[in-house]
């Protein structure tokens, strides 16, 4: 891969993290401990339903 098509793949990843939720998302995921967050704790942080 040249620089410039690994330039243009970094710049994708870092896109898809660019919107607000998703960064909220990832922050509380990297400061909890395994198992202290549940996926309906994460729905309801970003005002989604976790299912039935």
């Amino acid at each position: 891969m040249d620089a410039g098509a690994a330039l243009e793949s970094l710049a994708l990843r870092l896109k898809a993290l660019a919107d607000p939720a998703r960064i909220q998302l990832i922050s509380i995921l990297m400061a909890a401990r395994p198992g202290e967050v549940s996926t309906g704790d994460l729905a309801e942080t970003v005002n989604l339903s976790s299912g039935p």
